[in-house]
């Protein structure tokens, strides 16, 4: 019943009438169809990131799904809710002959953007890999690389972007929209990277340092009181220098084992998920092929997360302060612990 719902769907404390997601699970129906193997918790550990098994998205969710990306993606058409939107970037690789679309925030537009981030094929697993916690969504990403010319997304760790916010418990979920290929710019991860750090348990410097100079610049702008100061926060974080993580940033060390274990891909299938650590480095090449390479990101935080600086973490989200618990409208509770048994599950190390 869409007529029904607000039109900002961030009011919704969980899933919406819509009919997108079924109605969430409990105790052992829960953790027999959507838990994470033993196995698998293993290779999240030891990699950095694992790839489902099975699929988490029905055939009816991954269709919603691609027809609302695909609606959001028309620029001649902008969707009659953008204002609400974190970002949008129709072409995020302006200037460099490739394409790439990506936005933040399209959880509040529509109810299959919305619902799929309360999905429990997806959110039980999100709280094994935070060590069992309850699990609180951060914010969402689409990704679209358009046929022939859609551009890399550089090689970075998550955590290097959101590190005003902390400690770290931090993890990502790629959700792929149409099957993902060597051709058409699957996601690559370079397995066992999320041990790299810096000064005791830092994230690497960002290659491309776009995304802490823009909070930086939002951030004074609003110590300033300047009105731009949101805009300057929506402003773009990627850039298509894909090696310059590994040429400007890695220790002699770091490269070694980089050559020891390569990037590799699950490439994976439509409406499967790889979830992986916020410290794992991950990137993608372009796609070259006849036809569109989408995704969708799921960020999530465990309960508890707090905010390490001052003003808005997001466009459109609500100011906080340092040492600040991040919950409320803009970061739900997205998988409460109540609903199974964790301690009889395998769950992450770190």
């Amino acid at each position: 019943m869409e007529n029904d719902l607000p039109r900002d769907l961030s009011e919704l404390p969980g899933i919406s009438s819509a009919g997108f997601a079924p109605a969430p699970l409990s105790g052992m129906e829960l953790s027999t169809q959507h838990a994470l193997t033993a196995e698998e918790v293993e290779r999240y550990d030891r990699d950095g990131y694992v790839a489902t098994s099975r699929p988490v998205l029905t055939p009816a969710q991954l269709e919603a799904l691609r027809h609302d990306l695909d609606a959001l993606t028309d620029q001649r058409n902008p969707h009659p809710k953008v204002d609400l939107l974190n970002e949008l970037h129709y072409n995020e690789a302006e200037g460099s002959g490739q394409v790439l679309f990506h936005c933040l925030g399209h959880w509040r537009i529509a109810p299959s953007f919305h619902d799929v981030a309360f999905l429990d094929s997806i959110c039980l697993p999100a709280c094994q890999l935070l060590q069992g916690r309850p699990v609180r969504f951060w914010h969402d990403q689409a990704f679209v690389k358009p046929a022939g010319d859609g551009a890399v997304v550089q090689w970075h760790q998550d955590y290097s972007y959101w590190d005003r916010t902390g400690p770290r418990a931090h993890l990502t979920v790629h959700i792929a929209l149409d099957d993902q290929t060597d051709e058409n710019g699957a996601l690559h991860y370079v397995p066992g990277s999320h041990r790299w750090t810096r000064d005791g348990g830092r994230p690497l410097p960002q290659a491309a340092a776009k995304a802490r100079e823009k909070m930086a610049r939002a951030r004074d702008l609003a110590r300033a009181g300047q009105a731009d100061a949101e805009e300057t926060l929506a402003g773009a974080s990627f850039d298509t220098d894909m090696d310059a993580l590994y040429n400007d940033v890695l220790t002699d060390d770091e490269r070694s084992q980089w050559a020891a274990r390569p990037p590799e891909s699950a490439r994976l299938k439509a409406g499967y998920a790889a979830f992986h650590h916020a410290l794992c480095v991950h990137g993608s090449w372009g796609n070259t092929s006849g036809a569109p390479r989408r995704a969708i990101v799921l960020n999530y935080f465990a309960h508890g997360t707090r905010a390490y600086m001052e003003g808005s973490l997001l466009k459109g989200v609500p100011a906080v302060r340092p040492g600040e618990v991040l919950g409320g409208q803009f970061h739900p509770v997205v998988f409460n612990t109540n609903r199974v048994n964790v301690s009889a599950l395998p769950v992450a190390s770190s």
